[in-house]
């Protein structure tokens, strides 16, 4: 019996957690820089060929002869509309790094 009430408890609760709908946005009062109503629209009235497309690319492994030859290879050729080589982020840990090719990748 007390196994039965528990469950009817934890169902209720649950149930009203779902229940509970966010507020609506209101864009007569919500002005940017201090707020903005989220969707799908592009804000400044920018057109959709103005915004920049950011790519970030990050590793936060090692970097040795087991994959050094893979970053090579996908940074090779690779360019920015802008015609700039593409560029990443490496967060390498101490341990199996071999620092000769994190170099040799930065040069």
């Amino acid at each position: 019996m007390r196994l039965l009430f528990l469950l009817g408890t934890v169902f209720y609760v649950l149930s009203l957690a779902d229940s509970k709908k966010p507020e609506r946005c209101d864009p007569s009062y919500c002005k940017l820089p201090e707020c903005y109503c989220g969707g799908q629209d592009i804000p400044g009235g920018l057109k959709k060929d103005e915004i920049p497309q950011f790519v970030l690319l990050t590793f936060d492994d090692a970097v040795n002869n087991l994959n050094r030859k893979f970053f090579e290879k996908l940074f090779t050729d690779r360019t920015n509309p802008n015609g700039c080589p593409i560029k990443s982020t490496f967060y390498v840990s101490h341990e199996w790094t071999d620092y000769s090719h994190v170099q040799d990748l930065y040069a």
